[in-house]
Formats: C-alpha cells, sequence, structure tokens
C-alpha cells in the first residue's frame, strides 16, 4: 500500500514530544491516586521519563542496542 492511495482526511495533528523533562499527567496522577506505588514512579523518572531516544543510565549499553 502506498500513501498516494490511502484517504486521508487529516484536520488535525497531535504528537507527544520525542524527549520527555517531566511526568506525565497520567503518571501523576496515578501516583496522587495511590493507583501505583512511589517505587514504581521512582522508577519511571530515573528511566527518564519512558523517553524515545534517551537512554535511564542503569539500562545503557555502549552500542546502543536497547536504546538508538
Amino acid at each position: 500500500m502506498r500513501i498516494e492511495d490511502c484517504i486521508l482526511n487529516v484536520d488535525i495533528v497531535s504528537a507527544a514530544p520525542i524527549t520527555r523533562t517531566e511526568p506525565e499527567d497520567e503518571w501523576k496522577k496515578a501516583l496522587e491516586s495511590n493507583a501505583i506505588p512511589v517505587s514504581l514512579y521512582d522508577l519511571y523518572c530515573k528511566a527518564n521519563f519512558l523517553s524515545f531516544g534517551s537512554a535511564p543510565a542503569f539500562l545503557k549499553d555502549k552500542d546502543n542496542l536497547l536504546f538508538s
């Protein structure tokens, strides 16, 4: 399938930032409502908020196989 063959009725496009610098609202709300434990939230923060292209220090590998 080619993009030219698709029907694209798109008026608005939204995208999340590739690299996050702060926790997402969903994670904050989950922590505040006790839906997740503090330890999970701390891991999320230490993992650079699960940002694309940002390898957490504890998961970095020299060949960048896990995170590009």
